[in-house]
């Protein structure tokens, strides 16, 4: 869970209004990569990153309107999906105490606008996962 939320936090530090700074991700050990098939690398506006050790990946994504930087990682159980987003929680107020935890249907959301995230359970039964993506809400004018 600490991979998780550690990954999460550098995602909130990097989001912006026009763009998610990839000098922050990269100053904070990850590295970029590449979307691969068995055919070789895909064409995706998706931009993959990864840390050395970490089975947490980071995906930039979203255009200069909506930035986005999305988090994605394998966990034990269910249960392990409640341990990340306490994680994330804890790490993300830690960084912003103004940071507002809510349910929202099967999503948990963190709020400190103009960013926020939404937690997800996903995967399978067998294989389950987290997803967290991380936005930056432009004010209306």
């Amino acid at each position: 869970p600490e991979a998780i939320a550690s990954a999460t936090a550098d995602c909130w530090a990097a989001v912006g209004s026009r763009c998610v700074n990839q000098a922050v991700l990269l100053q904070r050990g990850w590295q970029p990569g590449t979307i691969t098939s068995a055919q070789g690398a895909v064409a995706t506006p998706l931009k993959p990153f990864s840390k050395t050790g970490s089975n947490v990946i980071v995906m930039l994504m979203g255009t200069a309107d909506k930035p986005m930087c999305s988090v994605a990682a394998r966990v034990e159980d269910a249960a392990a999906v409640s341990l990340a987003a306490q994680a994330v929680q804890k790490t993300l107020v830690g960084a912003d105490p103004k940071v507002a935890t809510a349910r929202s249907g099967k999503s948990i959301v963190f709020i400190a606008l103009p960013r926020i995230a939404t937690l997800e359970a996903t995967g399978t039964k067998d294989k389950p996962a987290v997803r967290i993506i991380v936005g930056y809400s432009a004010e209306k004018k």
